[in-house]
């Protein structure tokens, strides 16, 4: 799996580097240069873990801080570019032509392209024939501002698409919040193993001390092929 992943990101670098490369060298840049110029500009466009790359809310330690941030890295660097051409744009660093396309790219076609990928796997994978697909992309691109926006972001998501008559399970999509929904569930089974049990203590334990305490669990269920999922009530 790692490998796709990987793939796909060499992919990406070689896609958008070269020719970006190849422009700055036209302009007279060194290939030394232009290549230091593409790293600069790739920290601040792609997910990095370097702090210089990162918010101050990202960078924060507090793990309740990293708990709202989950899977909002991409998120927070499109918001942050748009940000930084706007703040550019105000001090007669970019002309206006730059910061339309500024804003263009980072709040209209990478969400585009990211609901356009998420509907073609669906497709593929799922056999699912999405005839609203176009809703899909025109939802994706009119919630863009806000998947920076922890909490917010939930709460403009489920309303906006129970205005529009899309499906819409919860209004809170927070990892912590379903883990204790889960280890709740699972302590009020009239059999109690001793793996709801390490569950549920696991889920505090991660968010206090980082120790993998569910990922072992989880190994040790998988090895032995347990499955003690609670079922669901009719």
């Amino acid at each position: 799996m790692m490998s796709l992943v990987k793939s796909g990101d060499i992919g990406a670098i070689i896609y958008g580097g070269y020719p970006y490369v190849k422009s700055l060298e036209a302009q007279g840049m060194s290939r030394k240069d232009a290549m230091k110029e593409f790293e600069k500009v790739t920290l601040k466009s792609q997910q990095s873990g370097l702090s210089s790359g990162l918010s101050q809310f990202q960078n924060s330690r507090n793990p309740f801080a990293r708990l709202f941030l989950a899977f909002k890295n991409t998120s927070n660097q499109y918001f942050r570019k748009q940000a930084d051409a706007i703040i550019s744009y105000q001090n007669n660093d970019i002309d206006a032509k730059q910061l339309a396309k500024t804003l263009v790219i980072y709040g209209a076609i990478q969400p585009a392209l990211y609901a356009g990928v998420g509907v073609l796997i669906r497709s593929l994978l799922y056999g699912s024939d999405d005839e609203n697909y176009f809703d899909d992309i025109l939802m994706a691109i009119a919630l863009s501002p806000f998947n920076a926006l922890p909490i917010i972001n939930d709460m403009v998501n489920y309303t906006a698409r129970k205005q529009t008559g899309q499906k819409s399970w919860k209004v809170f999509n927070v990892p912590l919040f379903e883990d204790l929904a889960m280890a709740v569930q699972a302590l009020n089974k009239n059999d109690i193993s001793i793996f709801d049990v390490m569950g549920a203590i696991g889920t505090l334990g991660e968010l206090g001390t980082g120790a993998p305490v569910g990922t072992y669990t989880r190994i040790v269920k998988n090895v032995l092929d347990i499955n003690d999922k609670p079922k669901r009530r009719e």
